[in-house]
């Protein structure tokens, strides 16, 4: 599904929080459509960070593309059935190799760290977190902040892409 959908679902549903809100007072209003703006603009820019690191990966060759044929995908979807691994039994030697190999994980996993860091620390990501907690803090300060429409409208994002991918069978 597209991005211009999903927002279009974020709109709708926004739209029915501010049917809500009016029968609510101002600081409800107030507070549920600056948490949306905020939660809105966190989700974009964290989707727009992990996909041109996705598409930069894949630009350099670290995400090798797809070489399964129709009829593999048809028949093993989810790629259950390897062709590559047999049922042979292993011995001791082999399988302490493998475990160790298992072990030297936790470097490779700071070397995904490490080449996924500029997507997690985005100048764009780190704005809207910002605009996030200094949204919070205007509204506390001038008293116009009202928890459970801030809540409301945080959640609406959050609400909305689990539905939305729920019923979004590929």
């Amino acid at each position: 599904m597209s991005i211009r959908r999903y927002l279009l679902f974020f709109i709708a549903f926004d739209i029915f929080v501010l049917t809500y809100s009016y029968f609510q007072d101002r600081n409800f209003l107030i507070s549920s459509q600056v948490g949306f703006l905020a939660s809105l603009l966190v989700t974009l820019s964290s989707y727009f960070g992990y996909k041109r690191m996705v598409e930069h990966k894949i630009a350099i060759g670290d995400i090798p593309k797809e070489e399964r044929d129709e009829l593999d995908k048809i028949d093993d979807k989810f790629e259950l059935y390897d062709e590559d691994e047999s049922d042979k039994e292993l011995d001791f030697k082999e399988v302490v190799a493998m475990e160790k190999a298992k072990i030297k994980g936790v470097k490779q996993s700071a070397i995904n760290l490490k080449r996924s860091f500029f997507a997690v620390i985005s100048p764009f990501r780190l704005l809207s977190y910002l605009f996030l907690i200094a949204s919070f803090l205007y509204l506390n300060t001038h008293h116009l902040l009202d928890i459970f429409g801030f809540l409301v409208g945080i959640s609406v994002v959050s609400f909305v892409s689990l539905i939305v991918g729920f019923f979004d069978k590929p």
